[in-house]
């Protein structure tokens, strides 16, 4: 598909992929990727981009500025309007400067896909795209197993699902990632489709749609103990570099003992030991 299906949710990639959404809002822009294809592709490849540029955005704003470059200038008036000029010198720094210009880009009589928008970013200061994430050497990227008759037993099931599942099996999750998509479409209250499709997404290095579908697993009946989604979903958090939102998941897991602890705490150590 070369076209977003539905521009007004569309335009919402980059603020989703910045975490400048409200729950509401992000809720229907995972809905709406689920069937855009074309946003779909969009955040496969920008995710880890937009990872950095999220991490780093006030390095990436001096980077500009030594280069001559002022985010706020490049922020057009809105006829009619207070400027977004204006606005954006009243912000606090070139960070805040950065979203408000991001945020701008997006409107939808402007709509800019993220590519373009990062790889504007990336053209102007490409050393910023190499932070290492300091959890990444302490995640398990293991898979869950996986018995076909149990699930056949316990769940719906439909042939995009066993499709998927026969990649993950054979550990092609990014097969396992575009067949389980389209069994989430056929059966939408099914957990264990949504959970296996996030392990996937995990498995696969894309931490942002890992997140979503696993916290749609975690609202919805697996038939696997809650502490597993919950282990991956944390993962899936530190993978995407956000511990504050990684350790209150692994905390609950050794508190009320819910299982998979031992991996919980040592997760929980290293948090901690970064950061101090």
């Amino acid at each position: 598909m070369s076209e977003c299906t539905d521009t007004n949710l569309g335009r919402l990639i980059a603020q989703y992929e910045l975490r400048m959404l409200s729950a509401e809002q992000a809720a229907s822009f995972v809905e709406h990727a689920m069937e855009c294809d074309y946003c779909l592709s969009q955040l496969e490849q920008m995710a880890p981009i937009f990872h950095v540029v999220l991490n780093s955005r006030a390095e990436i704003a001096a980077g500009l500025l030594c280069r001559g470059i002022s985010l706020a200038t490049l922020l057009p008036n809105d006829e009619g309007k207070t400027s977004l000029t204006q606005k954006a010198k009243q912000a606090t720094g070139l960070s805040d400067r950065m979203i408000q210009w991001l945020n701008h880009l997006a409107k939808p009589r402007i709509f800019v896909p993220a590519f373009a928008v990062v790889a504007l970013l990336f053209l102007w200061w490409p050393n910023a795209f190499h932070a290492p994430n300091p959890y990444l050497a302490s995640l398990s990227f293991e898979k869950l197993d996986y018995d076909p008759d149990q699930m056949r037993a316990s769940a719906e099931t439909s042939e995009w699902f066993d499709r998927g599942m026969e990649a993950y099996q054979q550990n092609d999750f990014a097969e396992a990632v575009k067949d389980l998509r389209k069994a989430v479409k056929q059966i939408p209250n099914d957990g264990a489709a949504w959970m296996f499709l996030g392990i996937s997404c995990y498995l696969n290095h894309q931490p942002s749609q890992a997140i979503a579908t696993l916290l749609r697993a975690d609202s919805l009946a697996t038939g696997y103990p809650q502490s597993q989604i919950r282990l991956y979903l944390a993962q899936a958090f530190l993978l995407d570099n956000q511990p504050h939102k990684a350790t209150p998941l692994l905390e609950g897991i050794v508190s009320q003992n819910l299982g998979d602890v031992e991996r919980a705490k040592s997760l929980l150590t290293k948090v901690r030991s970064v950061e101090k």
